[in-house]
């Protein structure tokens, strides 16, 4: 039947990965109420959650999601190259990630660069919600 795509259930390990998706964004919404009210005593902690929670998904996605899908496609050049792209893209925005939390890890250090801090936040959360634009439309649907 045509329609039996349609109602097809959604992979279980596809609907953790959007659900961390969801919950990085909750964190990282909350870290930018805490910033707009100048509440710069809680973000340090905000942004250790928000990077547990990001260095989870990495993990969960390279371990699970990835590993998969190389093993689907281990005899298609292409998507073998492509898959491999997007992850190298991944790691890069990780690092990205990781530098920007290692920078504000106090209140001073955001308090003494509040105007940088505001701008990195904001190119952080454009990038991570670009790339999960991405994943979600694009490279999730690699995974049958």
């Amino acid at each position: 039947m045509w329609f039996g795509n349609f109602f097809k259930k959604e992979d279980p390990l596809i609907t953790a990965l959007k659900k961390h998706h969801k919950e990085l964004f909750k964190i990282y919404l909350k870290i930018a109420v805490l910033v707009n009210k100048n509440k710069f005593d809680k973000i340090p902690s905000k942004l250790n959650d928000f990077y547990y929670k990001y260095k989870q998904h990495i993990i969960y996605e390279d371990n699970y999601f990835y590993a998969k899908l190389n093993e689907m496609y281990k005899n298609d050049t292409d998507k073998k190259i492509f898959i491999r792209n997007k992850r190298e893209d991944m790691d890069k925005i990780t690092v990205d990630v990781e530098k920007f939390i290692k920078d504000y890890t106090t209140i001073e250090k955001i308090r003494d660069n509040l105007g940088a801090f505001k701008r990195e936040f904001q190119r952080i959360g454009a990038v991570l919600k670009s790339r999960v634009d991405f994943e979600e439309s694009e490279l999730y649907v690699l995974y049958k």
